[in-house]
């Protein structure tokens, strides 16, 4: 497109030289030989011949003779190079007036153009000196030679030229001033006889290159030519004012030197257009579109100036026509008519084509503008979406308690809060992206793949925050059951502390007892922790080796505590069994007297202490004793600890029952679980 619009207005600045501007055939334009012109030596009157020759007349002057040769062959060349190509090529009719001039006037005439005539000559029409005198010579060649007057004769254009050299014609005619009136008829006509019979001797050779026609009246020039072909001063009914058609030459040749130089503007600023870099980043492309801008403003200015001066001066021209529907231009004005016509025309196609240039130049400058702001903008998101995915990386952390990994969640939400302006941003972009590329932006290969990333990048940040939270959220989970299995382990311990053994005895107590665990148990179901090892395979994915340490301990710890329960369950089940047995009658024997078989004076040490071990977690006051009898327990018993529950017969007897039997290893994990709802009591 650039190279085509180049070419057009190559193209129309070569048409608007046109017949007016053409500088290597005319080099003249009115404002040259202004002075000239209005000397009116010679005329364009825009009339024409009977075969459309244009017509140029010589009306009288006085000072034609002194006239430079240099101003003739001016004004002689830029009439001839007003008249269409087609019409200078039929030839021009010449009408040279010397009415009240000398026979010298029409010879010094003669002369100039048969020596400096630049067109196609047709015809020249001579007007003879109307004065008595000047035509007495005319007047004996007409009496003497009338036919062939009447008869176009041909002369050659240097015929003059040898006159000049070889008789002086105003010796010729100074004799016939001499004998004017003493001469007879017959002498006049001999004497008529010798100049014509002397001219046509000194010239033999003569052209028929133009015709000369010698005329005595205006009337005869009216048989050769149309009287509207002609102006008032011939006879004529021609309307025709030198200044003003001066004035419309003057400016139809501006008007054509404007089309000129606004096309060679189009053309120079297309051509910098079309060779412009478009640049790489916001600032340089809005300087340049602005520039452009503003030059393309001023150039339209400049054509809508030109068109304006161009129908101004269309009106002018027909101005005639406007005031009086009787009046007619003339050919010439209607040439006139027609190149400024043909002058608008270029100047409007030269416009369309550069409006089509710049419209697509200017969508050009848009669409850069557009992707410099969108690469801008991309670099921008990109960065704070680069920091949001630094940032959410770092959040590595699973949290090694409820509270931890509480935190984590509040900061987990507050970076998702952060991110949502840029992906917001992010999105807004990519979709201004898919717009430019569905309006058919010339940049699609590199839009494109920044669309593509920015959505990669906001759908990876959403993934990996949902899978952070998902992450967090097991992880929440699992603090939470590992602090309720705690819990509930510590809860237990205490149950089965607080259960006095003085009241398992009884079938009664034993079954409360075990009501009371097989109650508790329920609660592991509750809590899903009825299968430990479900629950631990169930986060396994998220646990960290501190994490899976402390669950792995607090996994244990729910096994012994479980296996705890099991074991007191299996005695106070024994414990309830034998409490239905019928109670056989037995002789009391010796040794089993009431006071052996008080329970102060008989029960074991080690089941006094384990009594006090189990109320532990009594009120403050038996804490002491519980402590006492406690490192007395250890005193005397390095094994297992028994807890076993006395049940006395009717008869004063007594049978030991075994309640339950706890390991060194249970132990253990008692004391260390009463340490820790200890620690966590402080």
């Amino acid at each position: 497109m650039t190279k085509g619009f180049i070419n057009s207005l190559k193209i129309s600045v070569f048409i608007c030289t046109d017949e007016i501007m053409q500088q290597e055939i005319r080099p003249l334009v009115a404002v040259d030989i202004i002075e000239q012109l209005h000397r009116q030596f010679a005329i364009l009157s825009g009339g024409r011949g009977k075969d459309g020759a244009p017509i140029i007349t010589f009306p009288e002057f006085a000072g034609f003779s002194e006239i430079p040769d240099e101003d003739f062959l001016n004004v002689v060349t830029y009439l001839t190079s007003i008249p269409s190509l087609e019409a200078a090529s039929i030839g021009f009719i010449i009408i040279i007036d010397r009415r009240r001039d000398k026979w010298s006037a029409v010879k010094a005439s003669l002369t100039r153009i048969a020596g400096a005539f630049p067109g196609n000559l047709q015809l020249v029409f001579v007007l003879r000196p109307s004065r008595f005198i000047q035509r007495a010579i005319a007047d004996i060649g007409i009496k003497l030679y009338r036919d062939d007057f009447k008869m176009k004769v041909p002369v050659s254009m240097d015929f003059f030229g040898p006159c000049v050299c070889l008789i002086s014609t105003s010796a010729v005619l100074r004799l016939v001033e001499l004998y004017h009136g003493h001469l007879c008829l017959r002498q006049t006509q001999i004497l008529g006889t010798v100049i014509e019979g002397l001219i046509i001797s000194l010239c033999p050779l003569c052209l028929d290159l133009f015709q000369i026609i010698m005329l005595n009246s205006v009337s005869d020039l009216h048989g050769y030519i149309d009287k509207c072909q002609l102006t008032r001063e011939l006879g004529g009914t021609l309307e025709y004012g030198h200044s003003q058609w001066i004035h419309h030459r003057t400016a139809i040749e501006n008007f054509a030197m404007t089309v000129k130089t606004t096309a060679q503007m189009l053309q120079t600023f297309g051509t910098d257009l079309a060779e412009t870099e478009l640049p790489n980043d916001v600032q340089c492309t809005e300087e340049l579109l602005s520039a452009h801008t503003d030059h393309h403003s001023k150039l339209k200015d400049e054509l809508k100036l030109a068109v304006k001066q161009g129908a101004t001066l269309l009106t002018c021209i027909r101005e005639p026509v406007t005031r009086s529907a009787n009046s007619k231009l003339s050919p010439d004005e209607l040439e006139n008519v027609a190149t400024v016509e043909r002058l608008l025309a270029q100047l409007d196609e030269t416009e369309k084509a550069f409006d089509q240039f710049w419209t697509k130049h200017h969508l050009k400058l848009e669409q850069c503008l557009q992707l410099r702001h969108f690469e801008h903008d991309f670099r921008e998101v990109k960065l704070t979406l680069d920091n949001l995915m630094e940032a959410q990386a770092g959040f590595s952390d699973v949290g090694d308690s409820v509270t931890r990994v509480e935190h984590l969640l509040r900061e987990q939400k507050q970076l998702e809060e952060k991110g949502q302006e840029p992906l917001e941003k992010a999105q807004t972009l990519a979709l201004h992206g898919e717009q430019l590329i569905q309006n058919n932006h010339y940049a699609v290969d590199s839009i494109r793949p920044k669309c593509v990333e920015l959505r990669r990048i906001c759908d990876d940040f959403t993934n990996e925050t949902k899978k952070k939270y998902d992450i967090l959220g097991k992880s929440l989970e699992l603090h939470k059951q590992l602090d309720k299995a705690s819990q509930w382990c510590e809860a237990g311990i205490y149950l089965l502390a607080s259960q006095a053994v003085d009241k398992c005895q009884s079938q009664e107590g034993a079954e409360t007892a075990l009501v009371e665990i097989e109650k508790f148990l329920t609660t592991a179901k509750e809590h899903q922790l009825s299968n430990p090892k479900e629950f631990y395979n169930q986060f396994d994915t998220i646990l960290t080796p501190e994490i899976k340490a402390n669950a792995q301990r607090i996994l244990q710890k729910l096994e012994d505590v479980q296996e705890m329960f099991d074991k007191r369950q299996v005695s106070l089940k024994k414990l309830a069994a034998k409490q239905t047995r019928p109670v056989q009658p037995v002789a009391p024997h010796p040794e089993s007297s009431p006071k052996r078989a008080s329970p102060k004076t008989t029960r074991p040490a080690g089941v006094a202490t384990n009594r006090r071990s189990a109320e532990i977690t009594c009120p403050p006051k038996s804490i002491s004793e519980a402590e006492l009898s406690k490192k007395k327990s250890i005193k005397k018993t390095k094994g297992g600890i028994k807890i076993e529950v006395m049940h006395e017969a009717s008869q004063g007897g007594s049978s030991r029952v075994l309640v339950m039997s706890e390991s060194d290893e249970n132990l253990s994990t008692r004391r260390r679980t009463m340490n820790e709802r200890k620690q966590n009591n402080c």
